[in-house]
C-alpha cells in the first residue's frame, strides 16, 4: 500500500497537484468510537461504495470489520496543530490527497502538508477530569470512504478509537417540481417524477452507488415522518442544469398518509452532485395537491 502511495505522490508532483476550494471549507466529525480489540488494528481501509463499514488489518494476521454509524459530537478546537512528519496518507474519491501526522489531519498539495484549520480537526478522546483534557495518543492510520468521508484511527497506549470525518459541501438552493401535480393517495401507479433545476452549469455527476444520493427528506418541513427518507432508485436524465429522477408513488403516498397531510403538501428534496472536484449539496421544496384515499 505504501509503495502505491509513493507512486501516487510522484504522479501528483509531476502534474502540479493543487488543493481545491472545497478543502478550505468546514468538516464535521463523528466519534470518537472505541474499537479496541486484541490484537490491535495495524491498518484500516474503507469501501468507497459502502457508507457504514471499514475493514481493519489485525496485528498478527486476520481482518476485522468496523461499524461506523453513530451520533455526531460538537467540534472542539485542537490545542496543537503543529505539523510533525506525515505518518499516513491516502487519495480520496474527490482526488484530494489527505494526510495525517501524529495529531493533525490535513492535505498534501504535492510538496506541502496543509493542516485543516483548528476547528476542523477531529475531537480526540478525553478523560473524565473537569474540564476534560485530551488523552495522550496519536493519529495512526487514515482511510477514505463513501461520499468523500475520512476515517482516522487514533491510538493510545491501550486503546484504539475511530474518528469519522464528513466532508464539506457547497449548498445549492435548487428548484424542484413534482409531476403529477395532483396525487391520489389511493392510486396504484408506480412512480412520481421530479425535476430538479439550478444545478452546476457545465455538467455534473451523481454518485448512484450512494443510496441516499437524491431523497425526499421532509413532508411539510417534518423530517421525522415515518417512511422518510424516500430515495430515488431511478438514474438521472441530465438536461443542462436539470436533473430528472423518479420516486416510488406507493412509498410517497404512505408517508403522506403517515404525516396526516392530505390537501396541499410540501415536499423537500435533498441530494448531492459533483462538478469537477467540487461537491455540492442541494435542497429544494415543491408544493402540490393530494387527495385522500377513499374508504370503502
Amino acid at each position: 500500500m505504501k509503495k502505491t502511495i509513493i507512486a501516487v505522490f510522484a504522479f501528483l508532483a509531476l502534474f502540479g497537484f493543487t488543493i481545491t476550494g472545497a478543502m478550505a471549507q468546514t468538516w464535521t466529525w463523528d466519534g470518537p468510537y472505541d474499537i479496541t480489540t486484541s490484537p490491535k488494528y495495524i491498518e484500516i481501509a474503507a469501501d468507497p461504495n459502502v457508507d457504514a463499514y471499514l475493514v481493519g488489518l489485525i496485528d498478527g494476521g486476520g481482518i476485522g470489520q468496523i461499524l461506523t454509524t453513530g451520533t455526531a459530537v460538537d467540534r472542539v478546537q485542537a490545542e496543537d496543530i503543529a505539523v510533525d512528519p506525515v505518518v499516513d496518507l491516502i487519495v480520496g474519491p474527490n482526488h484530494v490527497t489527505y494526510a495525517i501526522d501524529k495529531n493533525t489531519v490535513g492535505a498534501w498539495d504535492g510538496s506541502v502538508f496543509v493542516p485543516f484549520v483548528a476547528l476542523d480537526q477531529p475531537y480526540v478522546p478525553a478523560d473524565t477530569q473537569v474540564p476534560p483534557v485530551s488523552i495522550q495518543g496519536e493519529y495512526k492510520y487514515l482511510a477514505a470512504g463513501n461520499n468523500g468521508k475520512l476515517y482516522v484511527l487514533f491510538e493510545t497506549a491501550d486503546k484504539q478509537y475511530l474518528l469519522v470525518g464528513n466532508p464539506p459541501f457547497t449548498a445549492i438552493d435548487a428548484t424542484v417540481r413534482f409531476t403529477p401535480r395532483s396525487l391520489n393517495l389511493g392510486s396504484q401507479g408506480k412512480w412520481v417524477s421530479c425535476s430538479i433545476g439550478g444545478l452546476p452549469e457545465g455538467g455534473y455527476t451523481v454518485d448512484w452507488t450512494n443510496p441516499e444520493a437524491v431523497c425526499i427528506t421532509a413532508i411539510n418541513d417534518d423530517t421525522a415522518v415515518e417512511g422518510l427518507p424516500i430515495c430515488s432508485n431511478d438514474g438521472p436524465v441530465n438536461a443542462g442544469t436539470e436533473l430528472k429522477v423518479k420516486f416510488s408513488r406507493q412509498e410517497l403516498a404512505t408517508a403522506i398518509t403517515n404525516a396526516g397531510s392530505p390537501g396541499n403538501v410540501s415536499l423537500t428534496v435533498t441530494g448531492y452532485v459533483s462538478a469537477g472536484e467540487e461537491d455540492f449539496e442541494f435542497t429544494g421544496t415543491d408544493t402540490f395537491k393530494t387527495k385522500a384515499k377513499k374508504v370503502k
